[in-house]
């Protein structure tokens, strides 16, 4: 978190913030190298966490694909295709809901 939304969120101006830490009323803030590592967990933790973010999208995406597919058979009148696609749906389904699978 920067400075300015630190100061955001308490309602309070940086100066004050500055202040505070100059004279030891609250931590110091790490600063550059010696905060690299833990910068690099938080980087790691939210590239996963986009990752993921994204890998749930492709899911979806998939599932509506799949949806486009059914709907666009049935409107064809061709009920064995749509079946089909409806048999490719079901793990999809399953595994966008999985703790309703446990």
């Amino acid at each position: 978190m920067t400075i300015a939304e630190a100061a955001a969120r308490c309602g309070l101006p940086e100066s004050t913030l500055r202040y505070w830490e100059r004279i030891g009323l609250v931590n110091r803030v790490r600063r550059g190298d010696e905060a690299a590592g833990e910068q690099r967990e938080l980087f790691e933790t939210h590239a996963r966490r986009v990752a993921d973010e994204v890998a749930a999208l492709e899911l979806r995406r998939h599932y509506l694909d799949l949806k486009v597919r059914y709907w666009s058979a049935r409107e064809a009148g061709d009920l064995d295709k749509a079946a089909a696609v409806a048999e490719e749906l079901g793990p999809i389904i399953r595994r966008m809901n999985p703790k309703d699978n446990a």
